[in-house]
């Protein structure tokens, strides 16, 4: 059951990596925002708004790519007979705290971008 539930966290952790790269395809774009909140400066400047962009695609990306070996090891170990191990489960809270980091960077990263506009 736990197993389980593991999979199913790393599973929600995915899609949300793929809507990243989804709406980050979309973009932010001039008075549409799709990914947030987005400072003023970035929405409009094209330049800001393409790396804005690009940070957020590759940033879903790297987050997909480090979700799906915990989801496919959870998923394996549900479909097994075997109990799952306590430090399987320990490294996959800590591997939890990584991804979720690898989930929240480009939001984080496009708001430095604002300040980093705001001090020229």
């Amino acid at each position: 059951m736990m197993e389980i539930v593991i999979a199913l966290l790393f599973l929600a952790k995915i899609l949300l990596a793929l809507a990243l790269v989804f709406f980050g395809s979309l973009g932010v774009r001039r008075g549409k925002n799709y990914v947030g909140d987005v400072p003023d400066r970035v929405g409009f400047d094209p330049e800001l708004r393409r790396k804005a962009n690009k940070v957020i695609i590759v940033g879903g990306v790297c987050a997909f790519v480090l979700c799906l070996p915990p989801f496919l090891w959870s998923f394996s170990a549900a479909l097994s007979e075997e109990p799952f191990p306590m430090v399987g489960l320990a490294l996959l809270v800590v591997y939890s705290i990584v991804t979720t980091s690898a989930l929240l960077y480009p939001f984080e990263r496009i708001k430095k971008m604002k300040n980093t506009v705001n001090s020229r």
